[in-house]
This record gives C-alpha cells, sequence and structure tokens, in this order.
C-alpha cells in the first residue's frame, strides 16, 4: 500500500503534518465559517504534501516540521504561487498587463 502511495506522490506523515497545519490554521484565525475551516485543512493537507518536502531541503528542516510550517501557511503560499503565475503569464505572453 505505502508503494502504490508513493508511485501517486502522497506522503503520509505530510499529510498528517499538512492536516495538523491547517487545523492549528483555522484555530489561530477563528475561521467560524465550516466551509472555510474546512478549505484551509484541505489547502493544509495538499500543499504540504507537495511543497513540504522542497521546503524542508530549501530551509534546512525536519520534513514533518516543513509540513506542518507549510500546512499552517498554505493558504498564502497557495495566493502566491497564483499571483506569480499570473506575473509570469502576464511577462511572457502579453505586454506586462492583464487583460
Amino acid at each position: 500500500m505505502k508503494e502504490i502511495l508513493l508511485e501517486l506522490g502522497i506522503d503520509i506523515k505530510l499529510l498528517v503534518a499538512g492536516f495538523c497545519g491547517g487545523v492549528v490554521h483555522t484555530f489561530v484565525f477563528k475561521q467560524t465559517d465550516p466551509y472555510t475551516a474546512i478549505g484551509s485543512i484541505i489547502a493544509g493537507v495538499f500543499t504540504s504534501n507537495y511543497v513540504g518536502l522542497a521546503a524542508a531541503k530549501l530551509l534546512s528542516m525536519s520534513e514533518p516540521f516543513a509540513g506542518f510550517a507549510v500546512g499552517l501557511s498554505a493558504m498564502a503560499v497557495c495566493q502566491g504561487i497564483v499571483e506569480a503565475a499570473k506575473k509570469f503569464k502576464y511577462a511572457r505572453f502579453g505586454n506586462g498587463e492583464p487583460k
């Protein structure tokens, strides 16, 4: 089973760390709306799974701690990635301004 998950790019320890980070995020930022809380947790889980290992290596942290930190800041990380992608697209394919 572990081999199948790894083949799919899923690391259980990073998923759990991201889940915990997402839960802490909902409490720290007092998210009372259930949809917002669930969204924070899901973003924490997936972002931690796919960004956690890179963050651990980049910042010389343990994988679980990096997964937790990425899960905690997942909403900001995702927004930053989307904004960077928008700027790249405009700079590369347009005149530098959104259409």
